[in-house]
This record gives structure tokens, C-alpha cells and sequence, in this order.
């Protein structure tokens, strides 16, 4: 489930759009569809934003079923992206010797880099342990986008990683702790620059307002420090819901 995640996106009129990104290891067939189509209506109706389903798979497109119609005026045709391919290895060890190399990254380069474990068709837990070996080292655009990849690469460290020893060793070879701390001291300054815009602010009440809500409730199975942990605020922000 670490794999499935949705995106608030502020575009360039400022609007706000959502991206929900399902996850699936076998191929899309009507039953994947209607679990997108329902994340789908949830988001919609609770957000009023436009959202945009994107289903990633490791099968091939041709074995995958593309939409349905649900009724003759909402048709449900999610993208859907088969992810693994043959050269995916040669464009890691590539983009790790750019590194090594100091060369510059753009933000979608570094987002490319850090998902290729999820392109590999072989030795995933591999590939990702080689990117945990040179992320602190990647020269990007701007600090704040460094500190956002090693943030989700811990993603992709808790899917593939074979026991806790290793996402503790990765977790740590890549500074998690250390990043979380530094991107949150980046959104305060941000936010006391008035660059982070009143409704992304409500967005991210909400989100300590249902953390508030889990680490109170005793049947949730976290406890608030898991809770800050796994979702990078602090203890504080969570028991204060700001």
C-alpha cells in the first residue's frame, strides 16, 4: 500500500488538481478499475478538485483492460503505465555516474532517478541500494528539491527493502532524518514568506487534523511519534493540529 499515493498539484493559474496514483503487480481488470474509479469519486467530492487516476502496472499494456463506461456520460479511462522495461538498469548506472560527476539535475530527472527500481524487470532491492549510495550527493536545481527526493525515496526503500534492518541502514545512508527536519524548516520559512498560499495551508491543516484524529484514536495501531515519523511532521504539529 506505500506504493499508492496522491498528489496535490498547484498549477500555473494556481489552481489545484489532484493526481491519485494506484499501484497494481498484476494486470488491470475491471476490479482495479472500480477501486480507481471509487478513490476517484472519494477525492473528488471531498477535495472539489479535478482529479487525474493514474494506474502503474508490471504487466503489459495488452493484457491490461483500458476504461469502462459507467454510464453513457462518465467514462472512466485512467492512464496507465506498464513500468518496467529492458533498459532501465543502463539508464540507472547512467544517472549514477552523472552524479558521481557532479552533473546538474533537473526535478524530473531526480523524480526519474529515484522510481527506476520500480522500471527494473530484475534486482529491485539492488537498484535501490545503489541510489541510496549517492542520493546525498546529487547536485539538483534547488536544496529544497534534494530534501523532497530523499523524503519519497523512503518509499520506495520501505517496498522493496527484504528486512527492518535494511530500511533502518538505507533510511539512514540516505540522511531521512536529517532531510525531514531540513524540508519542514524550508516550508516554515516559505510559509513565513507568504510563498505557500492560504489554500495549500488548509490542505495541510486537514492532513494534521486526521493525524490528530489517529493518534487519539487507540484502535488506529500508531502511535503519535509513528505517526510523525512515517508522515514526516513532528510530534508537536500533530498533537497541536498546526
Amino acid at each position: 500500500m506505500r506504493g499508492d499515493i496522491a498528489y496535490f498539484v498547484m498549477m500555473d493559474d494556481a489552481s489545484i488538481h489532484i493526481i491519485n496514483v494506484e499501484d497494481e503487480t498484476s494486470k488491470v481488470r475491471k476490479e482495479e478499475l472500480d477501486k480507481a474509479y471509487k478513490y476517484k469519486t472519494l477525492f473528488m467530492y471531498n477535495h472539489w478538485k479535478p482529479v487525474l487516476t493514474v494506474i502503474t502496472t508490471t504487466v503489459p499494456l495488452d493484457n491490461c483492460l483500458k476504461g469502462i463506461n459507467y454510464s453513457q456520460s462518465d467514462i472512466f479511462r485512467p492512464m496507465i503505465f506498464s513500468l518496467p522495461y529492458d533498459g532501465a538498469w543502463n539508464d540507472l548506472n547512467n544517472m549514477v555516474d552523472r552524479i558521481n560527476h557532479q552533473e546538474l539535475f533537473t526535478k524530473t530527472e531526480g523524480l526519474e532517478f529515484i522510481t527506476l527500481p520500480r522500471c527494473c524487470k530484475n534486482n529491485q532491492e539492488l537498484a535501490v541500494e545503489k541510489i541510496c549510495e549517492v542520493l546525498p550527493d546529487i547536485n539538483v536545481e534547488n536544496v529544497f528539491t534534494k530534501f523532497e527526493l530523499i523524503y519519497c525515496m523512503q518509499c520506495l526503500i520501505h517496498k522493496y527493502a527484504k528486512t527492518d534492518e535494511d530500511i533502518l541502514r538505507l533510511q539512514e545512508m540516505i540522511g531521512l532524518k536529517e532531510a525531514k527536519i531540513e524540508r519542514m524548516n524550508i516550508l516554515d520559512k516559505a510559509e513565513a514568506r507568504g510563498e505557500i498560499k492560504g489554500e495549500i495551508k488548509g490542505e495541510i491543516k486537514g492532513c494534521l487534523n486526521i493525524l490528530n484524529a489517529w493518534a487519539n484514536d487507540p484502535n488506529s495501531g500508531y502511535t503519535v511519534e509513528e505517526l510523525a515519523d512515517k508522515f514526516g511532521f513532528t510530534v508537536e504539529e500533530i498533537l497541536n493540529g498546526k
